[in-house]
């Protein structure tokens, strides 16, 4: 198997590897991304200036544990800048009064200032007064070394014997760069406290929209998180036992150590200042529970952050665990009535109250259970349902979108695309995106794009984000019709499928026909250099001599400069550099001058000047691949993004700097990223107006992609369907089909709203996962949106043999 499809799957691989979901929330001491289906701070509160101190999860800069580490970032900061994280974790009976000690890891770049660690135990529940810090315990402000690498803090605490919480805060004041990673809390005699799923944080987790509980069984039980691994059904349904109605819910039994059930969740947010009941009838399974475990109700109360304290951040107080105690089984009482009565203080900002029953060692019956606020019955309003289109999004959209005649590049009228010729009008690149390469609707599409942008905006090449080696050869087929074009697509790693090979078909087809205006294909991406130098080598004479050797040894160079660990800081100092990254310029530096001298002082030599321009930027990717192979982690994205539009301006001189179009991800050619830079960033800062971005989505369907298996092997995988509250969906409620939207004309109206928000968004794939929906504002991040139903898989072509 080549090269480069090991490295690409082991990368993907990595990028993949998480937590499995659960059905309930945890702490995230890590800083996990996904965790808590991606909202790793749900339960941090912290503070911070948009314009002066940044606080998220970074996954870029290597972290202590795991995938992510907390950034503190005050770099932007023109006076030093104090801020705080903290969290609190449950603290159980058999820890109380022991002596806790709270760790964390942290690293400086670049940062003047203090930071200290601070933890303290208290006692507080939802109908008592907060108590005050029982205990304390904080360390003296350390002024940390200004750039450093991984180092502990901890601090000793005698945990209170009244104490049912453990809070840790982390504080500094400064200006720099401050990572976070792998809180600790370990009690004497050996004891560690475990970041496991907390019950009864279910509500903070399901789906937007997800119907509040129907307490009387006769329609659904308790709702459930899609997909979760923790959340086997313990309850059904059961028509033969009610105390009223149809059905009630059986709740099977379960050892002392098993997880409770959730029953359902009380909204709070109307009942500030009332006193919330919540009664019904539980029965027992008789004489099986004599001498037994019985079952326990318990309930968790959680609150929302305080807006005044925490203006920039929304995070929620995961409340305390309490029970609540069930009557005893009567003999002669099938149905017993069962009472929680909670005063909800309009003090605190409570949102939810969740239900859950602990089991007992023989099965429970619920039934008819009814909510009382101040003793009269009470209905919760339905919860909203964010980014539920209304009617005026919905008529705007079906106006404003332009229906494509078709997907297929099928040479008929191409009427219905000059709304997007109009956007694009004269502008020199073009970025065209995509959700995933194994799409058969999405590869069609734009190759009709291209084909309308060659035919009607004088675009000449086509810039793929991929290996640059290959596309040579498949650029000398276009140019010469030299090779079978089956083989040279099936040797395009992601690229090899039918859809690809029409398109490189049609190209030559048109080169044939314009002479004197040909089409170029080129590759932009630099992460294969290693690979790419193989069209070098393709290149030699026969006796190649020591250039040949010369190749053989930066090859091997380049690939080992990927495991070798090396980061280096050039904003730092512009001269920091490496013995081993010395040995690759070297060799590239030796390697140009054997093909720039004696290759073309050789009567033999017959490569054109376009040719030898292209051998020499082979040669500076792979220069490129060397610096960000070897800088720090932080700054790869960025200059990765700013190498990708160096190479594509090179493009355009090799077209006498006529339109190029650049088939890429979403994600590089987006303009706006509130982590990093991104290719379209660049391109539009260099470009202005002159970029165009053109973003693709689509509602459901399945695609090609890469298993996890080894050896890799691309299968067919599913594409969940878009939600509401995703930008997918008001397209898919407004019964569009593939269509075309510009994105630069609306201004802010009611039915244009929903494109002001940060609504959800596919996040693309390669791996046949569920494909998670993150936060996006697509205004700011493309021109236009292009819309598909519907995707099915691409077509793999086969190598001719």
């Amino acid at each position: 198997m080549p090269n480069s499809l090991y490295r690409l799957f082991f990368v993907v691989l990595t990028l993949l590897s998480c937590r499995p979901a659960t059905a309930q929330a945890i702490l995230n001491l890590d800083f996990e991304p996904t965790a808590n289906r991606r909202q790793p701070l749900l339960f941090w509160g912290r503070r911070q200036q948009p314009d002066e101190l940044l606080i998220r999860v970074d996954t870029v800069a290597p972290a202590q544990h795991g995938r992510g580490s907390l950034l503190l970032d005050a770099s932007l900061a023109e006076e030093p800048e104090g801020t705080s994280v903290v969290t609190t974790l449950p603290v159980s009976d058999s820890v109380s009064g022991r002596i806790a000690t709270v760790s964390v890891w942290v690293r400086t770049e670049e940062f003047q200032g203090t930071a200290w660690l601070k933890a303290y135990s208290s006692y507080s529940t939802e109908t008592t007064p907060y108590s005050g810090q029982l205990s304390e315990k904080a360390m003296q402000p350390t002024k940390l070394a200004p750039t450093a690498g991984w180092q502990k803090l901890e601090v000793q605490l005698p945990v209170s014997q009244t104490a049912n919480r453990l809070s840790m805060l982390l504080a500094f004041n400064g200006r720099g760069r401050l990572w976070l990673d792998n809180f600790q809390v370990r009690y004497d005699k050996g004891q560690t406290y475990r970041d496991a799923p907390l019950a009864g944080t279910e509500p903070l987790l399901l789906p937007p929209g997800t119907p509040l509980p129907n307490w009387d069984f006769e329609r659904r039980g308790p709702a459930q998180l899609p997909g979760a691994a923790s959340t086997a059904r313990r309850w059904q349904l059961d028509s033969a036992v009610a105390q009223r109605g149809r059905r009630s819910l059986r709740v099977e039994a379960a050892p002392a150590s098993a997880a409770p059930v959730y029953l359902g969740l009380v909204p709070l947010d109307s009942l500030l200042g009332k006193t919330l009941t919540v009664r019904g009838y539980v029965r027992y399974a008789g004489s099986a529970v004599a001498g037994q475990a019985p079952p326990t109700l318990l309930y968790r109360v959680m609150g929302n952050s305080d807006l005044r304290m925490y203006p920039y951040d929304r995070h929620k107080w995961p409340g305390t665990l309490t029970a609540s105690p069930l009557p005893e089984p009567a003999p002669g009482t099938p149905w017993q009535r069962f009472e929680l009565t909670l005063p909800i203080s309009a003090k605190r900002n409570l949102s939810q109250l969740a239900l859950l029953l602990q089991p007992g060692a023989a099965p429970v019956w619920f039934d008819h259970i009814e909510l009382l606020a101040d003793g009269r019955a009470f209905s919760p309003p339905p919860p909203p349902v964010p980014g539920l289109p209304t009617a005026a999004e919905l008529a705007w959209l079906r106006k404003a979108a332009v229906p494509l005649r078709t997907t297929a590049p099928d040479g008929g009228d191409q009427k219905d695309l000059a709304a997007f010729g109009q956007l694009v009008g004269s502008a020199p690149v073009i970025g065209l995106g995509e959700v995933t390469l194994g799409s058969h609707e999405q590869m069609q599409l734009k190759h009709r794009l291209f084909r309308y942008l060659v035919e009607q905006k004088n675009v000449r090449v086509l810039a793929l984000d991929t290996d640059l080696g290959a596309c040579l050869a498949l650029n000398d087929y276009l140019q010469t019709g030299t090779g079978n074009p089956q083989q040279l697509v099936a040797n395009l790693p992601l690229w090899d499928t039918e859809e690809m090979l029409a398109l490189v078909r049609w190209m030559r087809t048109y080169n044939q026909q314009h002479p004197t205006a040909t089409l170029q294909l080129l590759g932009i991406d630099l992460q294969e250099a290693p690979e790419i130098l193989r069209y070098l080598r393709q290149r030699l004479p026969a006796q190649a001599g020591y250039r040949g050797e010369l190749l053989t040894t930066l090859q091997r160079q380049l690939r080992a400069l990927a495991d070798a660990g090396i980061s280096l800081n050039y904003l730092q100092n512009a001269q920091q550099t490496d013995p081993r990254l010395e040995t690759v310029r070297r060799l590239l530096a030796e390697v140009r001058a054997a093909f720039d001298g004696p290759a073309k002082l050789r009567r033999g030599y017959g490569a054109t000047p376009a040719e030898a321009a292209a051998l020499s930027q082979l040669l500076r990717q792979a220069e490129q691949y060397s610096v960000v192979q070897t800088m720090s982690s932080r700054f790869r994205f960025s200059y990765r993004a700013a190498c990708l539009a160096e190479n594509v301006e090179w493009a355009r001189t090799q077209a006498n700097g006529k339109g190029v179009a650049v088939w890429s991800h979403n994600t590089h050619l987006k303009t706006y990223d509130q982590d990093d830079t991104t290719l379209g960033e660049v391109l539009r800062r260099y470009y202005g107006a002159g970029y165009v971005a053109v973003g693709l989505l689509f509602h459901e369907g399945s695609f090609r992609a890469l298993p996890s298996t080894e050896p890799p092997a691309f299968v067919t995988a599913t594409a969940a369907p878009s939600s509401v509250g995703s930008y997918e969906h008001y397209f898919r409620a407004a019964t569009l089909p593939a269509s075309f939207l510009n994105l630069r004309t609306p201004d802010l109206a009611p039915g244009t709203q929903w494109l002001y928000e940060n609504l959800l968004f596919r996040d693309g794939t390669l791996r046949p996962y569920e494909q998670p929906f993150s936060r996006h504002s697509l205004r700011r991040e493309f021109d236009a949106l292009l819309y598909v139903p519907k995707s099915t898989p691409a077509v793999v072509v086969r190598a001719s043999k």
